[in-house]
């Protein structure tokens, strides 16, 4: 298993808030270079191409402009992070909205952008009249499920082996959370 999927039951996940210098775009004809360049950047997807962005909303190009954020440095206009809220796979429920491929340049982590853009999934999914969030994201992602965990997405299994998966994640993140002791 290399994925899992979370739930927000809900899709009240707060206000959208940027920090100071950037700000919110939605999806332009063109964006598919932007898009995967920023998920480059990430280091996570090393063995994507180009060709993902088509695979993954080729289908519905009318969509986008809608569904597809970006963030931008207000200094120098450069797209440093991305989000969509997408349809949910036909084996979810029809009512759910999904938190799709959101990725933050390295160098602009740990600032708030990946919080806003969930938030801002919430919204829109709110607005489009989905009634709860969910996603999916690698078993290994730590940082993706620290995330997501932080604004309330819990476990959900999707087969009887997402319950190997999450009892692996949890038992990992159980290890990890061990404090140290204090340095003299």
């Amino acid at each position: 298993m290399d994925s899992v999927a979370l739930l927000f039951d809900g899709t009240d996940l707060g206000r959208p808030d940027l920090p100071t210098g950037y700000r919110l775009r939605p999806y332009r004809p063109g964006d598919e270079q932007t898009w995967f360049d920023i998920h480059r950047r990430t280091g996570i997807y090393r063995k994507m191409g180009p060709e993902r962005f088509g695979k993954q909303f080729g289908d519905r190009p009318d969509a986008l402009a809608s569904r597809q954020f970006y963030v931008e440095r207000e200094e120098d206009d450069r797209p440093v992070a991305t989000v969509t809220a997408w349809f949910p796979h036909p084996e979810m429920p029809a009512g759910w909205g999904r938190l799709h491929w959101l990725a933050v340049d390295p160098a602009c982590q740990r600032q708030g952008l990946g919080s806003a853009l969930v938030r801002h999934v919430g919204r829109v999914c709110a607005a489009l009249g989905y009634t709860a969030v969910y996603l999916i994201t690698g078993v290994d992602n730590d940082p993706a499920l620290s995330l997501y965990f932080h604004h309330g997405f819990r476990p959900y299994w999707r087969t009887p082996a997402d319950a190997d998966a999450w009892e692996a994640i949890l038992a990992r993140r159980a290890a990890l959370s061990l404090s140290l002791p204090d340095r003299d």
